[in-house]
């Protein structure tokens, strides 16, 4: 499956947003939208980071990403975000390529 993802596209929209656990933080909180994104750093003595992309209202892609854990939270009282599928894989050629989809609660 190829999933096709340009980060010019996003750039400078402030729709693409990057982390990177910086000393003993163990997570940081981004607001997106109508979303606060929690990202939780894994492994404190490890690298982490990752990119994560706002595609429209209510569908967001992590782009890259390494020892961490994402969470989303509606800011909308009442209501629920739920990670409906994660794709693993890399980029080739300027085109990403799935190596695994996880659905449901595998996510």
């Amino acid at each position: 499956m190829k999933y096709n993802i340009s980060l010019k596209k996003y750039k400078g929209t402030g729709k693409m947003r990057a982390v990177l656990q910086e000393g003993n933080k163990q997570y940081k909180d981004l607001y997106m939208g109508n979303y606060k994104v929690k990202v939780m750093y894994e492994k404190l003595n490890e690298p982490s980071f990752g990119i994560i992309i706002q595609k429209n209202e209510n569908e967001f892609i992590i782009i890259i990403g390494m020892n961490l854990s994402i969470y989303f939270e509606s800011e909308i009282k009442d209501t629920i975000g739920y990670i409906v599928q994660v794709l693993e894989g890399r980029y080739e050629n300027e085109k990403w390529i799935t190596t695994r989809m996880m659905n449901g609660v595998k996510c």
